[in-house]
């Protein structure tokens, strides 16, 4: 077999394999455990699931201004809100390419801008862990616009 004919016939073989993992990937995603998750799932995702089925990690949800709220998988445990930060980052940034929404996210303003609440008390902290501010499985996080502190000058 010269050199054309092999590479043809590998790349066959890896064609015929790629479209037998969409097809059991597109299965699996019918279970009824795994049916809210999306067509084109992540690698990242489907780690997350497979945390979240084990115990080791918890669902928070963001709610927005116009009242939906978005699913974000954090590890249960020795999480900061940095870490949760960058979960939400990922997320909207996924669940916008995903539904066409070509605006770019400034994730430096937005920090700049708000702060995270939880049950109506601000995050100040990055570092602290979820479990210190009291974050639990089912917990929702809102947005909330950071006021400046305004300086009197007497």
């Amino acid at each position: 077999m010269d050199a054309n004919n092999y590479y043809s016939h590998c790349m066959e073989g890896l064609e015929q394999l790629l479209a037998d993992v969409k097809k059991a990937t597109k299965t699996l995603l019918q279970e009824d455990m795994l049916k809210h998750l999306p067509q084109d799932i992540t690698l990242e995702e489907i780690k997350s699931e497979i945390q979240l089925q084990n115990g080791h990690s918890m669902i928070l949800y963001l709610k927005h201004g116009n009242g939906n709220r978005s699913r974000i998988v954090v590890p249960s445990k020795n999480t900061s809100v940095i870490d949760l930060k960058k979960s939400i980052q990922r997320q909207l940034n996924l669940h916008m390419k995903r539904n066409g929404l070509g605006k770019h996210i400034s994730w430096k303003y937005v920090w700049k801008a708000y702060w995270l609440s939880i049950d109506g008390i601000k995050v100040t902290n990055d570092n602290l862990l979820l479990s210190e501010i009291g974050l639990e499985s089912q917990s929702e996080i809102t947005f909330v616009k950071r006021l400046k502190d305004k300086v009197r000058i007497i």
